[in-house]
């Protein structure tokens, strides 16, 4: 499974399980209302749209596997500052995440997001 934590704003200090075949929009987007996969948070520096998580579905077999994962990919939405991955600019492109710890930061907000690997499926998806 991977794991998604952020120290405020987005995930509101809170960490949550990214799912197999599952897609998850950031940006300056309003959470009411909206599918429980939106994160949004109020910051000039960040698109409405800015920022798609996806998680590939798992692939036939692996399920038997306890070190298989899903593939990442983060998708920068065209936003006019871009998001940052480990310090390097991804702007209007997509990059696939390989391994097991990452920082992506959006725009110029100042938390980030960090992802990392788990072995533990405790929370359903």
């Amino acid at each position: 499974m991977w794991i998604l934590s952020s120290e405020g704003g987005f995930l509101k200090g809170r960490s949550i399980w990214l799912c197999p075949g599952k897609k998850y929009l950031f940006g300056r987007v309003s959470t009411e209302g909206s599918p429980p996969r939106n994160y949004g948070v109020d910051h000039k520096s960040i698109s409405r749209k800015h920022l798609v998580i996806s998680v590939a579905p798992v692939k036939p077999g692996d399920g038997l596997h306890i070190h298989s994962r899903s593939q990442l990919t983060i998708e920068d939405q065209g936003s006019k500052l871009g998001t940052k991955l480990d310090g390097q600019v991804v702007k209007a492109a997509t990059r696939t995440l390989d391994s097991d710890q990452h920082v992506i930061k959006l725009g110029n907000y100042e938390h980030v997001l960090r992802y990392g690997r788990t072995l533990d499926a405790a929370e359903s998806c």
